[in-house]
Order: C-alpha cells, then sequence, then structure tokens
C-alpha cells in the first residue's frame, strides 16, 4: 500500500532515513495525543446534534400547529 510513497526513497538508498523519520514522528504524535480531550470533543459534537434535534422537532411541530390553525 505504501509502495508509490516508498519507491522514491528506496530507489536513492534514503529507505533508512525515511524509516526512522516514520518512528520518530509517530513517537511524537502520541505524546501530543489527549484522550481526554477527544473525548470532550466527541461529547460536545453529540450535545450539539442532540440540541438541533430537538430545536428541529420543536420548530416542525410550531409550524404543523399554525398550519393546522389556519
Amino acid at each position: 500500500m505504501e509502495a508509490p510513497v516508498l519507491l522514491p526513497y528506496f530507489d536513492s538508498g534514503q529507505l533508512v532515513g525515511y524509516a526512522a523519520g516514520i518512528a520518530d514522528g509517530s513517537l511524537g504524535a502520541q505524546a501530543a495525543f489527549s484522550y481526554r480531550a477527544y473525548r470532550v470533543g466527541l461529547l460536545l459534537m453529540l450535545v450539539m446534534l442532540l440540541l438541533g434535534m430537538i430545536s428541529k422537532a420543536e420548530a416542525d411541530a410550531i409550524r404543523r400547529e399554525e398550519e393546522r390553525l389556519e
């Protein structure tokens, strides 16, 4: 799957440097990733979706009631 990406490095003899860069980059990414922030983001997204669904349902109910009264 990574053959198109790795082929230029393999041809030029820099594949070792590429692999070292990948390993070092993944270590830094793991340390910077915060599961707490991820969970808070998911929770906020769910709350916003629920509020949107509730407000849309309320707006539809009000519109139907106004149409019924006319």
